[in-house]
């Protein structure tokens, strides 16, 4: 994958600079930043293994090292999505968009390790995973199906209160009546 940093002080994206020089054609990849020390993480998984590796860059992406090599148990993830919540553990939510089944997946070493700490049925797809600036956890997505009560491209959301917040346990809130072809979401600074 390449990656290209986006500069607020000259406006402008960098020139891309690849990854990992190609080893990993065609995986799932996720950018995250962390809060606690602006370490920036890539995480690649190969399509149907689960295997992930991440890498770091502490130069805002102009270099990349490999950084750690976890295995993630959701080997069919679509999309991958991570954040850092505000006590430093690191949250990843992976959607298989073909069954709506994710895991829930925690690392409490800045993205060293990872462990499974929750799987579902979300009948989900196009998850957004955001920190928001009080530390909690922002998670969208558009219902693919109908099921578990909701319409077929409802969009939802949930806020999660640290990594450690099982999906499964919170209250959706409905963003829409099923009109939806797809979702996304960002918090803004001031996390409105």
């Amino acid at each position: 994958p390449t990656a290209w940093v986006w500069s607020p002080a000259t406006r402008d994206w960098s020139v891309g600079v690849e990854i990992d020089a190609g080893v990993f054609v065609g995986t799932t990849v996720a950018i995250l930043t962390l809060r606690s020390n602006g370490r920036v993480l890539a995480l690649t998984i190969t399509p149907g293994t689960g295997q992930g590796i991440v890498y770091y860059s502490d130069d805002d992406g102009t270099t990349w090292a490999e950084y750690s090599r976890p295995t993630l148990a959701a080997p069919n993830a679509t999309k991958i999505r991570w954040a850092e919540d505000g006590l430093g553990n690191i949250l990843i939510i992976a959607f298989d968009e073909t069954t709506g089944d994710y895991v829930q997946s925690v690392s409490t070493d800045s993205g060293v390790t990872f462990s499974t700490f929750n799987t579902g049925l979300a009948y989900g797809t196009d998850p957004s995973l955001h920190a928001m600036p009080n530390g909690r956890l922002f998670l969208s997505f558009r219902f693919f199906a109908t099921g578990g009560g909701f319409t077929a491209n409802t969009v939802g959301w949930i806020t999660l209160d640290d990594a450690f917040d099982l999906v499964a346990d919170q209250t959706r809130q409905i963003l829409d009546n099923g009109i939806m072809s797809t979702a996304e979401s960002c918090v803004d600074a001031d996390g409105l």
